[in-house]
């Protein structure tokens, strides 16, 4: 997902380009954190690190707050409780 979204704001190409120059100067290809965006700082610039950084922040703060309602939503059920709404 994230050389997708790398390649959405970068374009394709500059992410072979970033994957080629990663497995040159010892990083994983394969991985993008701590690996390729390294390499895309030198290739590309910040831009794309940004983005993809930004897009995985919102990612896990999403998957997060879904995670805790689906808990408290299972506890209000244990306890008969119905979910408010607002």
């Amino acid at each position: 997902m994230r050389f997708t979204l790398a390649a959405y704001n970068g374009g394709p190409g500059n992410v072979a380009k970033i994957r080629c120059t990663a497995g040159k100067i010892g990083y994983d290809p394969n991985l993008w954190f701590g690996n390729c965006e390294m390499a895309a700082l030198k290739v590309v610039g910040q831009e794309p690190v940004r983005y993809v950084r930004n897009i995985n922040k919102y990612y896990v703060a999403l998957k997060l707050a879904l995670t805790q309602e689906e808990k408290g939503d299972q506890q209000r059920e244990q306890k008969g409780m119905e979910r408010q709404t607002y």
